[in-house]
């Protein structure tokens, strides 16, 4: 364990996504505590029906009804919420701990021996140390603090003549609920950085399935999943929605073929880039099958869709002054009417190719 965990939580629990984990933890540690305290009052209400008719029973079903109350007080704080530091819940933590292990020596002055006290004790200690997710100096509060409470108890009721090996007990159940406090926390910690690591895994793959390889956009499949729901949004909203096809030739040839291999990933993967920049955030820019370029433009009327095309042809022109290159794009754009996104999708390559057919730098309405 390393050393800053005596203090604070580990970094794969605090640095992504602090504020959702450290509070999950929370709840969790709530919810653990609430249940040691239930327990313990079942533990009493047992105690009593065992030893019902003698004289400190009305003491016993006290300190039964206190642990119930106690369980549902923890229970409910599960929904405080978590501010900006965790500080005030860490230390309302240690504070409930302290008192549900109170509610065990509660029960000494019932009892003409602590002979079953003192076990009933240590395992709840060992339960809030063990069963909850907290810094080890928090642990080492739950455990010293009770302890000493508990020696305190004894030394002013003169109860500590004969209790030496109580303490030695003691301090083992100190020595083992922090050791299994380190390996909850370390764990959970591991558990959060399993979490991350497949979390990237997933994202990595998501983009080998859904993105083209040399341009980074969207592959045909993908933005075809993402043209159908900005259509089913263009009908539900009447909100208009224009789609552009457009490709790129480099002296009269389509760049596929206009040079090696390497030439024209080179040329698409930086105009994908440049035309990222021109388009607006909530455009959608794909990648088609055959080379050609996708572009959905979400509430966007026929007029400004050729004032998009225009930018993206102005884009164009700078990367060549750039590169030296002589590219050019034919370019064909439909609006949506409520038709199928397939019927959408040929009737914009039907005028991409009437484009292609008027020459270069083209670009046909529907």
């Amino acid at each position: 364990m390393k050393k800053n965990s005596w203090f604070s939580y580990p970094a794969s629990i605090t640095a992504p996504l602090q504020g959702e984990r450290l509070h999950g933890l929370t709840i969790g540690n709530y919810t653990r505590l609430s249940a040691i305290a239930a327990a313990l009052a079942v533990y009493v209400i047992l105690h009593n029906w065992i030893h019902s008719g003698s004289p400190e029973q009305m003491t016993r079903w006290f300190v039964a009804l206190a642990a119930l109350g106690l369980s549902v007080i923890v229970f409910l704080a599960r929904s405080i919420p978590q501010g900006k530091t965790i500080w005030p819940q860490r230390v309302a933590q240690v504070l409930i701990t302290w008192a549900i292990v109170g509610v065990v020596w509660a029960l000494a002055p019932a009892q003409d021996t602590k002979a079953t006290v003192w076990p009933v004790f240590l395992l709840g200690l060992l339960a809030c140390a063990a069963l909850t997710t907290r810094p080890l100096f928090d642990q080492l509060l739950n455990l010293l603090g009770s302890i000493l409470g508990s020696a305190l108890y004894l030394f002013s009721t003169g109860s500590l003549t004969g209790t030496s090996s109580l303490f030695l007990a003691a301090g083992g159940a100190a020595i083992l609920g922090l050791y299994l406090s380190s390996l909850n926390l370390s764990a959970k910690a591991r558990e959060i950085e399993l979490q991350q690591l497949a979390l990237t895994l997933r994202r990595q793959l998501d983009d080998l399935t859904l993105r083209d390889p040399v341009t980074s956009l969207y592959n045909e499949p993908a933005f075809k999943t993402r043209l159908s729901v900005e259509t089913a949004r263009s009908i539900r909203y009447k909100h208009p929605l224009c789609l552009l096809a457009f490709e790129l030739q480099e002296n009269g040839q389509e760049i596929a073929s206009s040079g090696s291999p390497e030439h024209g990933e080179m040329i698409v993967a930086g105009l994908a880039e440049a035309m990222n920049k021109t388009l607006r955030t909530t455009d959608i820019l794909g990648r088609g099958q055959d080379g050609r370029f996708l572009v959905a433009l979400p509430d966007t009327e026929l007029a400004n869709a050729r004032i998009a095309a225009t930018r993206i042809q102005a884009t164009l022109a700078r990367f060549n002054a750039e590169k030296n290159l002589s590219i050019t794009m034919n370019c064909g754009i439909s609006q949506h009417h409520g038709e199928a996104i397939e019927s959408l999708l040929l009737v914009t390559e039907a005028r991409m190719r009437e484009a292609v057919q008027l020459g270069p730098d083209q670009i046909v309405v529907e």
